[in-house]
């Protein structure tokens, strides 16, 4: 009797440590969200995916403006990843997923199209024309467009190692780094960089 009330407090034990190693769900349906839905231009897919509390009209405010639009818009068409293996820490309810992102390099071609609009710019002032600042915004977003659209257009991969966190209500949510902040600007940021260090 003593040994049967022993295995079945030992079976109790055993089912109770399981009830409390939670079987998460695999974070890369998550993901897989995130980025179709980044290369749909969709607010309410991506903040869908997001950890935080982060609301459609949190991505709208990121990306959401007309020259944010007519830049990554395109870069975002031609994104393509590759996802790893995920591992799941199910006591804190995180997760790893490393991830291999390829998209048009829009550093570089800002830069290439920066110079070629300049300098028919500075011919022009030279010859005593002047141009407005909405006509040489609207010059380099086509010469960043057609760039971007190019079939020989610069590309780059970045492999990424995306944090997860999991809500019983909302399920899993990417937490956003900066190597994910730089994948989805088109690491133009590095542009800027490059011009302050320049005129420094």
């Amino acid at each position: 009797m003593r040994k049967t009330v022993s295995l079945m407090v030992a079976l109790a034990l055993v089912l109770l440590a399981m009830a409390g190693c939670q079987s998460l769900p695999d974070p890369s349906e998550t993901v897989t969200a995130f980025f179709e839905g980044v290369k749909a231009y969709d607010y309410e897919a991506i903040a869908a995916t997001l950890g935080g509390g982060t609301t459609a009209e949190d991505i709208q405010a990121a990306i959401g403006g007309e020259l944010n639009r007519a830049l990554l818009g395109p870069v975002y068409e031609r994104m393509s990843y590759q996802l790893g293996e995920a591992t799941i820490d199910g006591d804190a309810q995180t997760a790893t997923l490393p991830v291999t992102v390829t998209y048009p390099d829009l550093g570089v071609i800002f830069a290439d199209s920066y110079t070629e609009t300049l300098e028919p710019l500075v011919d022009r002032a030279l010859e005593g024309e002047s141009t407005s600042e909405e006509e040489v915004e609207q010059l380099l977003i086509e010469g960043v467009t057609a760039g971007i659209e190019a079939a020989d257009a610069p590309m780059r991969s970045d492999e990424l190692v995306l944090d997860l966190i999991y809500a019983e209500e909302n399920g899993w949510g990417i937490l956003v780094g900066e190597p994910l902040i730089g994948v989805l600007t088109g690491q133009i940021q590095s542009v800027f960089g490059d011009m302050n260090e320049a005129a420094a």
